[in-house]
């Protein structure tokens, strides 16, 4: 008996919806649409240029804040000299308990390893990745992972041959990051705005006209079967802003409300 009353309870609807249905010409029937992103060749020519600029210390707190987003958020801020100093790691892990790290969610959450990071802009990455895992593994701390990310492009077969020798060679596990990495991490929406706080990017700005779309305050997109067309080419054939695709001023729709108010008044 329960679940048969259950089965046809009726949910009240929402009081958006409700205002909608009986007032709809106050409601925009189209979706907000305005997108800010970074131009990918933009962003390459950056990472291409950071030397000449002199930003290696922007992008190395640039790729620790990356990396605290998409590998693992307990990374420890560098503190001293630039370039690794003498803990020979441009960043680390940080133990935390278990209970918090249990809401990363997080398949693999080091909240008891350590894992290391090195950073690079040099354009010889392979002698530069070589030389930051032998001075990571001399300090003897038991890093289980090494992270090496560089600015550079870098060939899928020789950075797998250098992960594999590395990590035979120092019983570690070594994972390069490249620019290719960087461009598509960083590209994401949720990212962006890292390149812009740490590494000074500008971003361009697209709206996109949509069904009902109001630009500014001042205009609005019509869908193209919607039928306020026919309704505004009867009462306004001859204005000059109006086309068929083409922005309509808004003082137009408050018109045909009135008159439609008017309309039901005297009828």
């Amino acid at each position: 008996m329960e679940k048969e009353q259950s089965a046809t309870k009726i949910t009240a609807p929402k009081p958006q919806d409700f205002l909608r249905a009986r007032r709809p010409e106050q409601f925009s029937d189209s979706l907000k649409l305005q997108e800010s992103t970074i131009d990918r060749s933009m962003l390459e020519y950056h990472f291409e240029t950071l030397n000449n600029r002199s930003q290696e210390l922007e992008f190395e707190i640039f790729v620790r804040k990356l990396c605290e987003r998409e590998i693992c958020p307990n990374l420890v801020a560098q503190t001293g000299p630039t370039a690794g100093g003498d803990g020979k790691t441009d960043t680390e892990t940080y133990p935390v308990a278990s209970q918090i790290a249990f809401f990363w969610g997080l398949n693999e959450a080091p909240e008891s390893e350590r894992w290391a990071f090195g950073v690079s802009t040099q354009k010889d990455w392979k002698t530069k990745c070589t030389k930051d895992v032998e001075s990571i593994m001399s300090t003897g701390r038991g890093y289980s992972r090494i992270f090496c990310v560089s600015s550079r492009f870098i060939k899928n077969s020789l950075r797998a041959q250098l992960q594999d020798d590395l990590s035979e060679k120092h019983g570690v596990t070594v994972t390069i990051l490249d620019r290719t990495w960087l461009l598509d991490k960083t590209l994401q929406p949720k990212n962006q705005q890292l390149a812009i706080d740490y590494l000074g990017m500008l971003r361009s700005t697209c709206r996109k006209a949509a069904a009902g779309q109001t630009f500014s305050g001042a205009y609005r997109c019509l869908p193209k079967e919607s039928p306020m067309h026919s309704v505004l080419r009867a009462l306004s054939p001859g204005l000059p802003c109006y086309a068929r695709n083409s922005p309509i001023p808004i003082s137009c729709f408050r018109a045909i409300h009135r008159f439609d108010r008017a309309n039901s008044v005297v009828n």
